[in-house]
C-alpha cells in the first residue's frame, strides 16, 4: 500500500480560492472564508483502528486543522482506495472524516499589548464563552483532559464506493449536525451547511481528479464527492422543508389568533351596544 502525502498547505489554499471563484460568496462571507488558516499534517503510519473490506493500494491519512477567529476545528481524514491502470473507473474506495474542536488560545497580556489588542482579547474571551454553550459546537469540543481519541471524534462524512464491471455499491453519509457545528465554529457567515460540505470536499484529502498537485488521484473520489454532495443537498432540502412547515404553522397560528381576537372584540362591542 502506497502512502500518498500531500506536500504542503498550498493545495488547500488553492482549493479555497477555487471555491471562492466558483461560488462568489458575499463580501462578509468571503472575508471570513479567506481569513481561515489551514494546516495539513500527514500521518505516515496507517490508522491503527481502521479496517477495510478490501486491500487498498493507496492511502491518504492525516489531520487538517482549520482555524477561525475563535475556534480551531480539526478533521481526521482517512481515504483508502484501489487503483488498476487498466480499469481506472473501477475498484474500491473508503473515506472517513471525523471532527473535533477546541478554543483558540488567548494571547498573553504583555507590556507591548496596546489598548486595541486588549479590547480584542476581551471580546474574544466573551465570544468563546458564548460559543462553548452552543448546542452544536459543544458536540465537537474536546475536554480539558484530552482523553478523546481520534476514533471517538464525531463523523462528519463517510463514503464507501465499490465499483466493479457489473456491480456498483455506494454508501455515503453526511452529518448535518456536525456540518452545522463546523459552520458555526469557523465560517458562521456561510449561507448553509451545504457550503461547508462543498468546501471541505474540495480539499485534496479527498483525491478527486481536479487535484493535479498530489501524486495520486482516483475517479472513485469523483463519484464519492458527487454522492456526498447529493446526500448533503437532500438533508438541506429536508431541513428547509421543516423550517417552512414551522413557519407556516407560526403564520397560521398568528392569523388564527388575530381572527379570534377580532371575533372576541366584535362580541364585546355587540354586548356593550345591547346593554345600552
Amino acid at each position: 500500500m502506497e502512502s500518498v502525502s500531500i506536500p504542503s498547505n498550498a493545495p488547500f489554499l488553492r482549493a479555497i480560492e477555487q471555491y471562492a471563484d466558483d461560488n462568489k460568496p458575499d463580501p462578509l462571507s468571503l472575508k471570513q472564508l479567506k481569513g481561515l488558516s489551514v494546516e495539513w499534517e500527514n500521518r505516515t503510519l496507517p490508522p491503527v483502528q481502521q479496517s477495510f473490506t478490501f486491500d487498498p493500494t493507496h492511502l491518504i491519512h492525516g489531520i487538517l486543522s482549520i482555524t477561525g477567529e475563535y475556534i480551531l476545528v480539526r478533521l481526521s481524514i482517512i481515504c483508502a482506495w484501489t487503483f488498476d491502470e487498466s480499469s481506472p473507473k473501477h475498484g474500491n474506495l473508503s473515506y472517513k472524516c471525523g471532527a473535533s474542536a477546541e478554543m483558540v488560545e488567548s494571547k498573553k497580556m504583555t507590556d507591548g499589548f496596546n489598548e486595541k489588542a486588549a479590547v480584542d482579547e476581551k471580546i474574544k474571551s466573551k465570544m468563546q464563552k458564548r460559543l462553548k454553550k452552543d448546542a452544536y459546537i459543544s458536540k465537537l469540543l474536546t475536554n480539558s483532559k484530552g482523553d478523546r481519541t481520534e476514533s471517538d471524534w464525531p463523523v462528519f462524512a463517510s463514503a464507501e464506493i465499490r465499483s466493479l464491471m457489473d456491480d456498483l455499491e455506494e454508501r455515503v453519509d453526511v452529518s448535518q449536525p456536525i456540518a452545522e457545528a463546523i459552520k458555526r465554529a469557523v465560517w458562521s457567515s456561510a449561507e448553509s451547511t451545504l457550503d461547508i460540505v462543498d468546501l471541505l470536499l474540495q480539499f485534496p484529502c479527498l483525491p478527486t481528479s481536479m487535484h493535479t498537485d498530489i501524486i495520486a488521484t482516483t475517479e472513485l473520489a469523483n463519484r464519492a464527492k458527487l454522492r456526498l454532495l447529493e446526500d448533503a443537498m437532500v438533508d438541506a432540502c429536508e431541513q428547509e422543508g421543516e423550517d417552512q412547515i414551522l413557519e407556516d404553522l407560526t403564520i397560521g397560528g398568528e392569523k388564527k389568533a388575530e381572527e379570534e381576537d377580532a371575533t372576541e372584540s366584535r362580541g364585546k362591542n355587540q354586548s356593550k351596544r345591547s346593554k345600552r
